[in-house]
């Protein structure tokens, strides 16, 4: 398995790429695309499908830009709002998978609604967990606030029953 982080320095919102034999899939793609493609080639590997954890309200995804330039499948949150022709629905239970890979999507409301947090699995090196990608909602140090889609204070109670199911995954 390989995994890269793209930071958008302007933003500090991170891109991911990861994968395993030749495949990859692109967490959260911002439109500094080439360095995405150029990660998954780094490693010998095409960026075969892209996933957005939630539908961006403080930065512009570069999911079209990047599908355009690979040819990649897009998934989207189920639930985002988000034109049906954007991507296919990813719901909690999907799995994605890139080689040896296997990304669980899991609900993590509270930042978003339709917010999704990955679980990824190396299967090349263990049947269990390895990282989760939560994007831009469980920060190090710090949660995102509910996004101005939802009532705060509600938003917040989401917020915190996800970090509390999330940190049982232990």
């Amino acid at each position: 398995m390989f995994f890269v982080q793209v930071l958008d320095p302007d933003l500090g919102c991170a891109a991911y790429v990861l994968g395993d034999a030749g495949a990859a899939v692109a967490v959260d793609p911002g439109l500094d695309t080439d360095r995405l493609i150029a990660a998954a080639a780094a490693h010998g590997a095409v960026i075969t499908t892209i996933a957005e954890t939630h539908v961006h309200a403080d930065h512009v995804s570069g999911r079209a830009l990047l599908a355009d330039a690979t040819g990649a499948a897009v998934r989207i949150p189920a639930g985002a709002g988000a034109d049906p022709a954007a991507g296919r629905p990813l719901r909690p239970g999907d799995v994605l998978e890139a080689g040896a890979v296997r990304l669980e999507a899991l609900a993590a409301p509270g930042h978003r609604p339709e917010h999704l947090a990955l679980l990824v699995t190396d299967w090349g090196r263990s049947r269990g967990p390895c990282l989760l990608l939560t994007g831009d909602s469980i920060l190090v140090g710090d949660l995102a606030r509910p996004d101005l889609a939802v009532d705060g204070r509600d938003g917040a109670r989401r917020l915190h029953a996800t970090v509390r199911r999330l940190a049982a995954l232990r």
